[in-house]
């Protein structure tokens, strides 16, 4: 995976924050407030984090409109929490799924599978289940018979999921779930 640098003003403008500060800083990763370095962006969420922010390494902090705090360059929104996972889902995005169904699954061919859809060695997928477009399942997962798991999905190995159960868009089941 490469690695990704923004300046601040770019953030600031990917998740529709005002900057105070210098918006050239380089940031390089996110880290919460202790664990951070100077290329990393963090956030504070609540005002009695500030004197942690004051003490971090990192140069470039994400806060609710109104809190400000001194020496660091800040990023102003309305929801620190949404904005947080916005900018983790910029320097973390997530791995395209490859289209790709292992020659050892077993697929009922009344099951419907969308696009990009990755079923791993050993996983069984029931009739008439249905799977959505970028789904990912692991190896060894058993879908039974009129399953339905929506789009983005990942399901990691070893869940059972027994027939007629419904799974939403963009979750993550992890190992050894029985549903």
């Amino acid at each position: 995976m490469r690695k990704i640098e923004l300046t601040a003003g770019e953030i600031a403008g990917k998740i529709g924050g005002e900057i105070y500060g210098n918006a050239g800083h380089i940031v390089s990763g996110i880290s919460d407030l202790k664990g951070a370095g100077p290329d990393d962006i963090s956030f504070v969420l609540a005002p009695k984090y500030k004197k942690d922010a004051e003490t971090s390494a990192a140069r470039v902090i994400i806060a609710d409109e109104g809190l400000q705090v001194p020496g660091k360059t800040m990023i102003a929104v309305k929801n620190a929490r949404l904005a947080y996972v916005a900018v983790i889902n910029i320097f973390h995005p997530k791995e395209p799924v490859k289209a790709y169904i292992s020659p050892s699954a077993s697929v009922d061919p009344a099951a419907v599978i969308g696009n990009e859809v990755e079923i791993a060695p050993g996983a069984v997928v029931g009739a008439m289940a249905s799977i959505g477009q970028g789904t990912v399942i692991g190896a060894g997962v058993i879908i039974g018979e009129k399953c339905i798991v929506g789009t983005g999905t990942v399901i990691n190995a070893n869940v059972v999921l027994y027939p007629g159960v419904k799974i939403g868009n963009n979750c993550i089941i992890h190992s050894g779930v029985v549903i």
